[in-house]
């Protein structure tokens, strides 16, 4: 039986490989795999597409219909879709009291995986409660015609390609689509939207010439939008009427030009998610401190200019690019037992990025106890600060980034980082490091980049569980000839189960 399916997909890949998956979430019978059978209309071979996305479960279908938004051969980013899929409502629909939104929507994306319906571009070899690790993905243009032909079906989506698709004759009927994706310029007089039940809008297109000038018409006229999503469009200001949105849980503004948030964000009580980092030279966007009253915040994305006091976001997941500073020195104090970071109480914080000087660390007891990924960069550390990092129970993923360690020794004592699987050094000036007994056993992935004064990998690598990927950038040439296949010294501490080497050695004067 199933060689007679496999036949009736009439040698379409995709077409046999959404069977497949259909079928492993089956029982194996007869009775099953012959009413498969008998359903489809094998005339039309994009007909077992359609049957995988109408045997989803319903908490699924809305997943997979958002995918259409996405513009083609889009390389998708798990974690931002997970956080859209939370601020629409989708994880509302999978009733389960021992799981947070974030680990039902990795839920949601693993069946998507598991029914084959993306392809996996990258993977991450850590995370958490992350249970498949995707870290990006794609939609088969196929798949993706499917979506978004039932997304406008069914008036859960339309997309701007050059022409607005609104409706233009009963915007304000039931039939008007919930969420519009612009993938194309906008036309002057395209900017004034007067579909006031849409609930999303974001922007996919990346141009120049590509602005909205005044945001205020869609704030007057969108008062139910949940999404919106700006990134990489420019934009002269935000007017303060946006704390009128108070429906809104995503705020996506990164890379949008903007010099300053309005103090109505802070009116927006129900924003789960708020992006504003920039990228590159542009300026960076400062944030008020009515930022603090959003109590139901979950994601926090910044850059250096604001001025954080004591955090009071108790439901906040991520922290990312949060400066250090007096905020923390002065919680810190200058005696001789450190006190604990303002942070500690946060019990849901997985993910810190602290950018600037801190000068040293808390003892363990000062760190949230569930944080799992931790980024330090221009902490200007000068002691090692190992022996405090590694007790940390919770740490798959730790980034010491430029500055962040002004040392030249690190140590890191035996059985520390139990759960490790991913380190980053980056431009700081390590000459020596060691791994004690059992220390960094879980370690998976290890990236070196510009670490010029360290001579050597310490020994104790070779004791670890399951080493996959060693990537080194811009080492001396004495690095590089120690890890090399060919005699190399330090060859013995990867090769067990090394996958990629990946080395891009420095220009030799």
């Amino acid at each position: 039986m199933g060689k007679e399916l496999v036949g009736k997909c009439k040698r379409l890949p995709l077409a046999i490989i959404i069977l497949g998956g259909l079928l492993l979430l089956k029982s194996k019978n007869v009775l099953v795999w012959d009413n498969v059978l008998k359903t489809l209309d094998w005339r039309d071979r994009c007909e077992v597409l359609a049957l995988s996305y109408h045997d989803m479960p319903s908490y699924l279908k809305p997943c997979f219909l958002y995918l259409g938004l996405f513009p083609e051969d889009a390389v998708i980013r798990s974690n931002k879709l997970k956080m859209l899929w939370i601020a629409e409502g989708f994880t509302e629909l999978y009733k389960h009291d021992k799981m947070t939104a974030e680990e039902i929507a990795e839920f949601y994306l693993e069946e998507l995986y598991q029914r084959s319906m993306i392809q996996v571009v990258s993977k991450k070899s850590y995370g958490g409660f992350r249970t498949c690790g995707i870290k990006s993905f794609r939609i088969h243009d196929l798949l993706k015609d499917l979506a978004i032909a039932e997304g406008i079906e069914f008036n859960f989506l339309t997309i701007h390609r050059g022409t607005l698709l609104l409706p233009t004759e009963s915007n304000s009927s039931p039939k008007a689509p919930r969420r519009l994706a612009i993938q194309s310029p906008l036309q002057h007089n395209q900017t004034q939207f007067d579909s006031p039940k849409l609930r999303s809008l974001l922007c996919f297109y990346v141009g120049q010439e590509y602005q909205f000038r005044n945001l205020l018409p869609i704030v007057d006229r969108l008062k139910l939008l949940r999404v919106i999503d700006l990134n990489n469009v420019t934009l002269e200001q935000l007017p303060k009427q946006i704390g009128t949105l108070i429906f809104l849980r995503f705020l996506g503004l990164n890379n949008t030009g903007l010099k300053r948030l309005p103090e109505s964000v802070g009116d927006l009580f129900n924003l789960l998610t708020l992006d504003v980092r920039t990228d590159g030279e542009l300026r960076k966007l400062k944030v008020p401190p009515s930022v603090w009253k959003l109590k139901k915040l979950r994601h926090l994305y910044v850059d250096q200019y604001i001025a954080p006091q004591l955090i009071e976001l108790p439901n906040i997941q991520i922290l990312n690019g949060i400066p250090a500073g007096d905020w923390i020195a002065n919680c810190l104090g200058t005696g001789l037992i450190p006190r604990k970071l303002p942070l500690k109480d946060l019990n849901r914080l997985f993910l810190l990025a602290l950018v600037g000087r801190l000068e040293r660390l808390p003892d363990v007891t000062g760190f949230p106890t569930q944080l799992m990924k931790l980024t330090l960069c221009a902490s200007k550390l000068d002691q090692d600060p190992m022996p405090v990092l590694g007790q940390l129970q919770s740490l798959e993923s730790l980034k010491l980034l430029k500055d962040s360690y002004t040392g030249d020794q690190m140590f890191c004592p035996p059985s520390s980082f139990p759960k490790l699987k991913f380190f980053m050094l980056r431009e700081i000036p390590l000459s020596e490091w060691e791994l004690e007994d059992r220390a960094m056993i879980s370690l998976k992935r290890l990236f070196i980049y510009g670490c010029n004064n360290l001579t050597m990998l310490p020994e104790g690598l070779k004791h670890t569980d399951d080493f996959q990927e060693l990537e080194l950038v811009d080492m001396p040439s004495q690095f590089l000839n120690r890890v090399d296949e060919n005699g190399g010294e330090d060859f013995h501490k990867i090769h067990r189960s090394i996958l990629i080497i990946k080395v891009v050695a420095e220009e030799d004067s």
